[in-house]
């Protein structure tokens, strides 16, 4: 079971991406297609234009895949890919520790979903689900930590650099911490055994984020890719060289920018210079260019050098933000990629980029964004007479709206303040006309009034909360726990809370819920 919201009731959307939905005019520019279920047979024959080599897409996959135990839909999809006429919808995240928050499953089930009911529609294409990991990212303090039941457990490791290589050789005290907050019951201990097959005994951070990703998602054909592979930076050369002779994306990316602020539109992702980081064993660092000389961490470079460190050892390079979608783009032959609103939102900055190298602009969707309510919180609001999408007024305003609602007294003041303002209004004309320096004095006073009364609507409120206030707490209590700080749970809390009570049920739930098509916020309603 499940309702929506519209986000236009939620304030959760910059802007920017509420235009883009809305296909404002201003907007019309920076994309390729509308995003709607009616642009998909475009961008299916627009990318059929493109060439991808999808030999060596099969190739890197099945080395990826290799020990793994794949279900009967993973080596499908990954055998079509061979095949011109099956096309890719694409989400991407980092592979955070225990994949995060909820909403790096809400990405993939939202793609799941899209590309199940593409197939049962469309004629003469298949379309296969893909996760990006993106392994390379070496945001630690982001990364490295789960919430769990309300708890942060950290990740208290010394390794640097890309966090997809991060090894879990000391990672005991942080898997013990979850295991203990998950508890001791017959549910606690089957996730726990779940965990120690399809993550913890992985060497690295990106194997056990395939294989934790697999065994959830693996029957539903998701096929995960993960770029920090050599026979993949190969294919990404030509880009690294233009980037460190020429510096493209910064010029075009700087273009789209300025057209986006002239349009009175705020900037999501700022290029550098150069849009490249060198990776080594342990280290990420940031490619910058000084005179004729490329600085990277501690290393320094002359151009020749770098040029020849590219041709020899690409897969020492790194994409930043800017780049990473063109990496995708050369590799996969995606029609569709879904990100979140910030997602939706750089990568409107990048069409100029793309069209410079000739790669094609997939159809850009907002991912499916989710909250859950179970059965207690539903009866409660149901109680007394309140909507989720109540909820995204401030604890304040609920407070005054259930007042509203229950309060034996009426404590608004409109009509008094009316009233009040139209009396020094009448005394104000008058004291002018009997002494103009009696102005400010009549001024003061009337302010003086206004606060008066004010005081009295406080006092009034305080009152009326005080013989409320249990019920308050229960509307106040269920919306910090669905928008904690006043940001969707998604952003915040981890699956495994409800792993645990629903199993794979979890999973096709959400499925069911999700519609990349109804761009609105999805209530998931569990039992």
């Amino acid at each position: 079971m499940h309702e929506t919201i519209p986000f236009s009731q939620t304030g959760l959307l910059p802007k920017i991406v509420s235009d883009y939905l809305l296909n404002a005019e201003s907007l019309s520019s920076f994309y390729q297609y509308q995003p709607n279920r009616e642009s998909i047979t475009a961008a299916i024959a627009a990318r059929k234009n493109y060439v991808v080599d999808r030999a060596l897409l099969v190739k890197s996959l099945t080395n990826q895949y290799a020990g793994y135990q794949l279900a009967d839909a993973v080596k499908i999809n990954i055998d079509r890919l061979a095949a011109e006429h099956t096309f890719t919808v694409t989400t991407a995240h980092q592979p955070n520790l225990l994949c995060g928050p909820l909403y790096l499953i809400h990405k993939i089930a939202s793609i799941i979903k899209v590309a199940q009911e593409l197939n049962t529609t469309l004629q003469g294409a298949h379309i296969v689900p893909v996760f990006w990991m993106g392994t390379e990212d070496h945001d630690k303090e982001e990364l490295a930590h789960i919430h769990l039941y309300g708890k942060k457990i950290s990740w208290n490791t010394s390794q640097l650099g890309a966090f997809g290589r991060f090894r879990l050789h000391d990672i005991n005290s942080f898997k013990q911490e979850v295991f203990d907050i998950l508890g001791a019951d017959e549910k606690a201990h089957a996730v726990q055994r779940w965990l120690e097959k399809h993550y913890f005994q992985y060497e690295t951070i990106s194997q056990a984020t395939r294989g934790l990703l697999n065994d959830l998602f693996g029957d539903y054909g998701l096929i995960i890719i993960d770029g920090d592979t050599p026979e993949l930076k190969q294919a990404f050369k030509p880009v690294l060289l233009d980037e460190l002779r020429n510096g493209q994306s910064a010029k075009r990316v700087q273009e789209t920018m300025d057209r986006l602020r002239g349009a009175q539109f705020n900037i999501q992702a700022v290029p550098r210079a150069i849009n490249l980081f060198y990776l080594t064993e342990g280290g990420r660092s940031r490619i910058q260019k000084i005179d004729n000389m490329f600085i990277a961490g501690d290393q320094t470079f002359t151009s020749e050098e770098m040029i020849r460190e590219v041709q020899s050892y690409p897969e020492r390079f790194s994409p930043n933000v800017m780049l990473r979608p063109l990496y995708q783009a050369m590799l996969l032959p995606d029609i569709m990629i879904a990100g979140g609103a910030a997602e939706v939102a750089y990568h409107l900055q990048l069409k100029t980029l793309f069209d410079s190298y000739r790669l094609h602009v997939p159809m850009l969707m907002l991912r499916d964004m989710a909250i859950y309510t179970n059965i207690q919180q539903r009866q409660r609001l149901d109680k007394y007479g309140f909507t989720v999408s109540a909820l995204f007024r401030s604890a304040s305003q609920l407070a005054d709206l259930f007042i509203h609602k229950y309060g034996t007294t009426p404590i608004d003041i409109i009509s008094e303040t009316d009233r009040m303002n139209n009396i020094y209004a009448s005394l104000l004309s008058r004291a002018e006309k009997s002494d103009p320096t009696l102005k400010g004095f009549v001024e003061a006073e009337h302010k003086k009034a206004i606060q008066s009364l004010e005081a009295i609507r406080d006092k009034m409120r305080k009152s009326e909360k005080r013989k409320l206030d249990e019920g308050i707490k229960q509307i106040v209590r269920i919306k910090d726990t669905l928008m904690p700080g006043d940001v969707l749970h998604e952003r915040i809390d981890n699956f495994l809370p409800y792993y645990m009570i629903h199993g794979s049920t979890y999973i096709q739930t959400l499925i069911q819920a999700f519609h990349i098509w109804d761009q609105q916020l999805k209530v998931v309603h569990f039992d």
